[in-house]
């Protein structure tokens, strides 16, 4: 069982995500494809969030309408946690200092 911290506008948010879930997940990012339709999605192509560009932008639409479908969609295994935003650190101080 793994519980994944998604902070909202000061609210703290924790969703559990069960062993199955965490298994699906990582089948279909081992093997390439979307978590959404389960598509492969091909090499070049943006993925955000472990979903195809379509899934993501439908994804949205529904998050904007109602916030608390990120968290359900997490749970489901349907989508991954936002990640850090901005580039990478590209030496190890940098590294470092973006761990803390």
């Amino acid at each position: 069982m793994i519980t994944v911290v998604e902070f909202r506008e000061e609210t703290v948010v924790a969703i559990r995500i069960t062993d199955d879930v965490r298994r699906r997940v990582d089948n279909l990012r081992g093997e390439g494809r979307c978590l959404g339709c389960e598509e492969v999605i091909p090499e070049g192509k943006p993925c955000r969030c472990g979903q195809c560009s379509g899934c993501y932008n439908r994804s949205l639409r529904k998050i904007e309408a109602k916030p608390s479908v990120r968290g359900e969609l997490i749970r489901k295994g349907m989508m991954l946690p936002p990640a850090k935003p901005g580039p990478k650190p590209n030496d190890k101080y940098e590294q470092k200092l973006a761990e803390m």
